[in-house]
């Protein structure tokens, strides 16, 4: 890299031994140190982060599925199992629910000591990056398969200059990469393609043709692995594929907030906004426009997300940061490739890349500060108040004994993040008006977007189910309002006030009163909201 390059490494002047065994000791320190620091901070955030619904699914379904029966679920939650295979053996031994953030967190440390040991970015850089919103919050505190992709992208960097001495572990990589999630298949199938066109053009010298065709065979069954998990129109509710901005709309929200992070703006136009993030896109292309393959996965990878936030799911922040993601592991591919040959009016027309990496870098970086920024400003409201209210009412649950009493939850997705707490406990889902554990996304099932439900529908078909003579409770979100009549056969229990992020997951607790006649000459249980 030339001398101008502001937030990658000077490349220009090739050191001794005896220094580059320095800087390499240096480096690897640098790398510890502050792995340490960030594993740290961030497994204290694990300890104070209290999981949510969608954590609670993944390990629900690890848990009480089969390996294939796990694979045929797939279908309805629109993603890959990889995640879920991680956590199986785990969930299925009676591992604490707090094994999930350990699993995270530990893919997430070991993402950051590659980046801060291995990649070409100055030391400014690597401190912003680590410490940034998606890295040092969505993608470890959170624990969901993102992370995941983030580790697989960082180890194919971290080989990509020996993928053709080690073609099979490079393959198997993009085959994991394949099987973490939607948002990443586009990446993977993109490595696969310069993958497949590098071997070609170094076939002669380099790559026998028997060794370049089972790698890709291996890439190619990641592919397939993750059409036979998802095949068929994915069931999304349409509260979620509903598209209000539009489809470039929905594009641009999704870029703007990767680089800005700015949620609650997310829906305004703001003509800064627009001129940052675009001086930030037209940066980042030319700076590895002459590096071809670089640019291909750039574009290929924007394009596959784009196309799901456009037309399937305009997403949520944790899909938003791939756009961060696949920018940085572009500039950092670019490193390994010299530039292309340009001839004619195209050499005059493209800016000296040394200039735009410049550019590029600067602009990356004030992006990343702008997160550090605006994490600090979320993680206030973060420690004020809890993410969720599930691990206080099962902790309630348990320590007054309800666990084996009938407990009905309303709504099921709401409720079923209480269960990873309560053994095998399964709750009666009047929604759906069975018993269960994890949410299925079939048509059926997806009335939970719909809310459609008042307090009164849920009583009633309660009492069809299990008549009026059985001690039945009522664990209700804290959405879902209740009028008078419905409130005259309730009898509240508990709740806990403190406010949640998730207000959905904000939960009351009632005992279904019996009729007069029925009840036990016992004090019932509203002794217990005392205690």
């Amino acid at each position: 890299m030339g001398s101008k390059t502001t937030g990658m490494k000077n490349r220009s002047v090739a050191p001794s031994g005896e220094d580059k065994l320095s800087g390499e000791n240096n480096k690897r320190g640098f790398a510890v140190l502050f792995s340490l620091v960030y594993a740290v901070c961030t497994f204290t955030g694990g300890i104070v982060h209290v999981p949510w619904g969608d954590e609670a699914q993944a390990w629900l379904l690890a848990r009480d599925l089969t390996p294939l029966a796990l694979l045929k679920q797939m279908h309805y939650e629109g993603s890959p199992a990889l995640w879920h295979f991680i956590l199986m053996p785990f969930a299925k031994t009676g591992f604490p629910y707090f094994t999930e953030f350990v699993l995270s967190w530990l893919i997430a440390t070991s993402m950051v000591f590659l980046f801060l040991n291995y990649s070409p970015f100055s030391r400014l850089t690597k401190l912003l990056f680590i410490f940034s919103y998606f890295i040092f919050y969505e993608y470890v505190i959170i624990a969901r398969n993102y992370g995941l992709s983030v580790l697989l992208l960082f180890l194919i960097a971290t080989v990509y200059d020996r993928r053709f001495k080690r073609p099979f572990l490079f393959a198997f990589l993009v085959f994991l990469l394949f099987n973490t999630n939607a948002h990443s298949f586009g990446a993977a199938a993109a490595l696969a393609a310069i993958f497949i066109f590098d071997g070609l053009t170094m076939m002669k010298n380099k790559i026998a043709v028997k060794t370049l065709f089972f790698a890709s065979i291996i890439m190619a069954l990641g592919g397939l692995a993750v059409y036979f998990q998802v095949r068929g129109p994915v069931i999304i509710p349409a509260a979620i594929t509903k598209v209000k901005y539009g489809p470039l709309g929905a594009v641009y929200r999704a870029y703007k907030y990767a680089f800005l992070y700015n949620y609650w703006r997310l829906d305004h136009y703001n003509t800064i906004e627009a001129i940052f993030i675009g001086s930030l896109l037209l940066t980042t292309v030319l700076a590895i426009s002459r590096r071809l393959q670089p640019l291909f996965f750039l574009l290929a990878s924007y394009a596959s997300i784009s196309i799901i936030f456009a037309f399937v799911h305009h997403g949520e922040p944790r899909h938003y940061g791939f756009f961060l993601i696949f920018t940085v592991f572009a500039l950092w591919i670019s490193t390994k490739y010299g530039d292309a040959a340009v001839i004619g009016r195209t050499k005059k027309l493209l800016p000296d890349p040394r200039v735009t990496r410049g550019y590029c870098m600067a602009l990356l970086n004030a992006s990343l500060a702008v997160g550090i920024v605006f994490f600090s400003f979320y993680s206030l409201g973060y420690y004020k108040y809890k993410f969720s209210d599930s691990r206080d009412m099962a902790g309630y649950i348990k320590r007054h004994g309800l666990e084996n009493r009938i407990i009905v939850a309303y709504t099921s997705f709401s409720g079923s993040a209480l269960l990873p707490y309560l053994g095998r406990k399964s709750f009666w889902y009047p929604d759906f008006e069975r018993y269960g554990t994890f949410i299925t996304w079939n048509n059926t099932e997806k009335k939970f977007w719909t809310r459609c439900m008042t307090a009164t529908d849920v009583l009633n078909r309660v009492e069809r189910k299990f008549g009026r003579n059985r001690d039945v409770y009522l664990l209700l979100s804290g959405e879902i309002k209740i009028g008078d009549s419905a409130r005259k056969r309730l009898r509240f229990v508990y709740r806990d006030g403190d406010k949640c992020i998730k207000s959905e997951e904000q939960y009351s607790l009632y005992e279904i009163r019996r009729p007069p006649e029925e009840r036990p000459a016992a004090a019932t249980f509203a002794r217990a909201r005392n205690d």
